[in-house]
């Protein structure tokens, strides 16, 4: 059965000590305002029932809008044509806007 509702959710977090070694922690926005710190942001995809669908690790300076492309990218590649048959709303701080 396909899944007619997703929900992405992202969030970050942060690492303390230098991480100079770390390929994927950087510096960026931290919503917990740690702008001192390297971090990482975690993407989850999960339907309405809470099971995972995707989920990524990306690097600490990730914007929202290009992490969601990111694993929309990612389900139609593991799915094979559009993740969600109808339309994704993309809820991002700024204002809400649809992408097809």
């Amino acid at each position: 059965m396909d899944d007619k509702i997703i929900i992405y959710d992202l969030t970050n977090t942060y690492f303390e000590g230098a991480m100079r070694e770390s390929r994927i922690a950087k510096f960026g926005r931290s919503k917990e305002k740690r702008n001192d710190a390297r971090q990482v942001v975690l993407a989850v995809v999960v339907n309405p029932e809470g099971f995972l669908k995707e989920s990524q690790i990306f690097e600490g300076n990730m914007t929202d809008p290009e992490s969601l492309q990111y694993i929309l990218d990612k389900m139609k590649s593991h799915r094979g044509g559009d993740p969600i048959k109808s339309r994704w709303w993309s809820w991002m701080p700024a204002s809400p806007r649809m992408i097809t």
